[in-house]
C-alpha cells in the first residue's frame, strides 16, 4: 500500500514539474518576439518536449567547442503521400546552420535575419532533457502572409527526432515525453495555406493557441501518428479537416555523406 502511495505522489510531482516548466517555456517564447522588426505584427511557432521523469541528466552536451554530434538537431527527410510524387518539404529549422553556444544548463542555436530581423529561429536542449524548437516571423513584411502547414509539421517532426537522439544518448530510448506546441498570431491576418494548394487557404484567428499536450515515448511507432494528430488539430483551428493527401508516408534522418 505504501509503495502505491509513493508511486502516486511521485507521478503527481513529476506532472507538477512538467506543468511548471511548460508555463516557463511559454513565457520565454513570448519574450522572443521582441527581437523581430514588428513584434506586435508577427507569427510564431514553438514545439517543446519535456521528459516525464526528472531522475536523469545528460552529462555533457558539448564535445570540444560545439554540440555533441550525437545530440545535434537531425537533418530529416519528411515525405507525404501525394500520388507518385512524394516531395520532401521544408521546415524553418533547416536554416539553423550556426554553431551551438552554451547557456545555463544547456545549449542553444540561433538563426536571425540580421538585416531586418524579419525572422528568428532557435533550438535549445538542456541537461535535464528538455528540448525546444521555435520559429518566429514578422508577418507584416509580406503583402499576404501565408503560414504553410508544412512548417508546423516539419518543426514538430524535427523536435521528435531530436528527442529520440537525446533519449538514446542517456540510454533511455523509451523515456516518455510530454510535447506541447504553441502557435501565436499577433496583429495581422495570416492564412493557413500552401503555395501549391491555394484552395486550402483559411485565416488563422488572432490568438496565442496552445494545442493539446501529446505523449511521446516510442519513436518507431509513434512519430507518424503523433504528426497526423497534430495536423488534424492544426486544421481544426481554422475549422477544416486535414486533407487526406497530406498524410505522411515517412520520416527519416538524412545521414551525412562520408568523406572518401
Amino acid at each position: 500500500m505504501r509503495q502505491i502511495q509513493d508511486l502516486t505522489l511521485n507521478k503527481k510531482r513529476e506532472r507538477q514539474l512538467v506543468s511548471m516548466k511548460l508555463r516557463e517555456r511559454k513565457r520565454k517564447f513570448c519574450e522572443n518576439f521582441k527581437v523581430l522588426t514588428t513584434p506586435n505584427e508577427a507569427l510564431g511557432l514553438r514545439a517543446t518536449g519535456i521528459p516525464n521523469s526528472y531522475e536523469f541528466s545528460v552529462d555533457d552536451l558539448f564535445k570540444n567547442s560545439d554540440i555533441d554530434p550525437e545530440i545535434a538537431i537531425p537533418n530529416l527527410d519528411i515525405r507525404r503521400e501525394e500520388g507518385r510524387c512524394k516531395p520532401a518539404f521544408n521546415t524553418l529549422t533547416g536554416q539553423l546552420h550556426n554553431s551551438f553556444r552554451r547557456i545555463l544548463n544547456g545549449a542553444r542555436i540561433d538563426n536571425i535575419c540580421v538585416e531586418t530581423t524579419r525572422y528568428f529561429g532557435y533550438g535549445e536542449v538542456y541537461r535535464d532533457g528538455l528540448v525546444e524548437l521555435a520559429a518566429l516571423d514578422a508577418a507584416s513584411m509580406y503583402e499576404t502572409p501565408l503560414f504553410d502547414p508544412d512548417w508546423a509539421t516539419g518543426l514538430l517532426a524535427h523536435l521528435l527526432m531530436w528527442i529520440d537522439r537525446v533519449r538514446k544518448k542517456i540510454s533511455h530510448p523509451n523515456l516518455k515525453y510530454t510535447i506541447q506546441v504553441e502557435l501565436c498570431v499577433r496583429g495581422i491576418e495570416v492564412f493557413l495555406c500552401k503555395k501549391q494548394d491555394p484552395g486550402l487557404s483559411q485565416e488563422i484567428p488572432l490568438t496565442s493557441y496552445v494545442f493539446r499536450e501529446y505523449s511521446f515515448n516510442d519513436t518507431e511507432h509513434e512519430v507518424r501518428d503523433l504528426l497526423e494528430h497534430f495536423q488534424g488539430d492544426l486544421f481544426k483551428l481554422v475549422g477544416q479537416h486535414c486533407p487526406e493527401r497530406y498524410e505522411i508516408s515517412s520520416v527519416s534522418e538524412i545521414q551525412p555523406k562520408k568523406l572518401s
